[in-house]
């Protein structure tokens, strides 16, 4: 059991939002429901315990709910997410929307 809880929290440090309980039930749900819908079966979408796999699922539950023209991100907003976040991921999108060439 000690390892379910350090399996909770790596999740809670990969997606900080689920430390909100109501945002982390209906993501959980959506990204299960997300799993099914893509062909997942249902007992493994149950068992699917890996904080990184459910991490990147989000992410591309996320990733697939964006608009076309949403996908690239307007340089202030990422450096405004930067700032708020301190996220890795954050920085890294900083500095790939900062290394594209311009449109």
């Amino acid at each position: 059991m000690p390892h379910r809880l350090d399996d909770l929290r790596r999740l809670v440090a990969l997606v900080p939002e689920w430390r909100d309980g109501k945002t982390a039930r209906q993501e959980v749900r959506a990204v299960r429901g997300y799993l099914l819908k893509h062909g997942f079966p249902a007992k493994d979408v149950v068992r699917l315990a890996d904080p990184h796999a459910l991490a990147i699922a989000r992410k591309a539950m996320l990733h697939d709910s964006m608009p076309a023209e949403a996908g690239r991100d307007d340089l202030s907003e990422l450096k405004a997410r930067l700032q708020r976040t301190g996220r890795v991921e954050d920085a890294a999108a900083v500095i790939e929307r900062m290394l594209e060439p311009p449109a």
